[in-house]
């Protein structure tokens, strides 16, 4: 039996953090995200009061979760 790992993003928005979960992220073109893998970029939308929706870092075509 094949037991999931639950993968916590990054704590901070951090080149480092992000480096961690397999995702490219360069603070001078904005906030847009790079998946290490595929090297497909998106734009997580920011919720009310600022705040990051769940799973934002997560790339959109699957490459770093599972």
């Amino acid at each position: 039996m094949k037991t999931m790992v639950k993968t916590r993003g990054p704590r901070r928005c951090t080149r480092a953090e992000f480096c961690r979960v397999g995702v490219d992220f360069d603070p001078n073109l904005g906030y847009w995200l790079s998946c290490m893998s595929c090297r497909r970029s998106w734009s997580p939308t920011i919720r009310p009061g600022g705040r990051n929706p769940k799973g934002y870092w997560k790339c959109p075509f699957g490459c770093n979760h599972p």
